[in-house]
């Protein structure tokens, strides 16, 4: 029986954990980049609940700018996901993050 099911954020989440442990055999450089790919995640797990009240997801509500900085804990969400993304993908995101993670990520 083959079930077709799309992986989630929790999976991935689990997946990156995972990928930062000596267990999962990969060099110290790419545990440290799984394990910033793993802080990015948590923290931004703490935004799920705003999304899931927003248009793109289930509810109608807007968020302020304000809610969105006291929900993640700092005015610095941009910043901080640039930082992330970029040391997990071993790329300086600084100039124009969109096109660089776009080319990263082409097969």
């Amino acid at each position: 029986m083959q079930m077709r099911r799309e992986m989630n954020r929790i999976a991935l989440l689990a997946v990156a954990q995972h990928l930062a442990t000596p267990e999962a055999g990969l060099t110290e450089e790419r545990r440290r980049r799984a394990a910033e790919a793993v802080r990015a995640a948590e923290r931004i797990e703490k935004l799920a609940r705003l999304r899931n009240e927003t248009i793109i997801a289930h509810g109608f509500r807007g968020i302020s700018d304000e809610e969105l900085a006291s929900e993640y804990g700092t005015w610095r969400l941009a910043d901080d996901l640039r930082q992330s993304i970029g040391t997990a993908l071993s790329a300086d995101l600084s100039v124009n993050p969109f096109f660089e993670v776009a080319r990263l990520l082409r097969f």
